[in-house]
């Protein structure tokens, strides 16, 4: 994984080492860390490394599949088979052992932020929910209320198919609809291998 100016002036430097493979998820808001998935998806982990040029990661969790980072900087989001389905977690960030919140009860994946930092948006099944958090005094989640059905994809982890815009609208990849009626007609061809032995003869 590597980091280059936007304009593309200087040489890129690398974030990583090895051949494991990396995706970033997220830049905390003092641009001083990048929290990014490595390993192969979708088992693997979440760790953080430096900016710029810091090659020597920090491990956050083994088991996350999928994470995001509140746009206060504060918590972290993440999609985690650990109780043996996939749940939507949230941690404290940056120490992420000093507590361990469980958001989703139905399966969640591909979770997000809004912008205030006060509602967490996942995938539930095909259903896209969203979750009032509390996070003072301490972190606290509401219930999960369902804001619409698919088909939409989500992703797939550690890439998120959606995102939340400045203003709270949602930002989604729709799923084509499958093709309402039958063709009207159908083409069979009889005896197609003489056909071919004729127009390819054997060598």
């Amino acid at each position: 994984m590597f980091w280059q100016a936007a304009d593309g002036t200087g040489a890129a430097e690398s974030l990583t080492t090895g051949d494991r493979q990396a995706w970033p998820l997220a830049i905390t808001p003092d641009g001083k860390r990048l929290i990014f998935h490595e390993g192969e998806a979708p088992s693997g982990g979440v760790d953080a490394v430096d900016l710029p040029g810091g090659v020597r990661p920090t491990s956050l969790n083994r088991t996350y599949a999928d994470a995001t980072l509140s746009p206060d900087g504060r918590w972290l989001a993440y999609q985690s088979n650990e109780s043996g389905a996939d749940q939507i977690y949230v941690r404290p960030f940056p120490n992420v052992n000093d507590g361990h919140w469980q958001v989703s009860a139905d399966g969640g994946h591909h979770p997000a932020w809004s912008r205030s930092s006060r509602e967490l948006f996942y995938f539930s099944g095909t259903a896209f929910v969203a979750v009032p958090v509390q996070t003072t005094p301490s972190f606290v989640a509401g219930t999960a209320t369902k804001l619409f059905d698919g088909p939409y994809f989500p992703g797939l982890p550690p890439v998120h198919g959606y995102d939340v815009a400045p203003d709270g609208r949602f930002l989604m990849i729709k799923v084509p609809e499958r093709q309402a009626s039958a063709p009207q007609s159908i083409i069979v061809v009889l005896n197609w291998i003489e056909e071919l032995k004729a127009r390819v003869p054997a060598k």
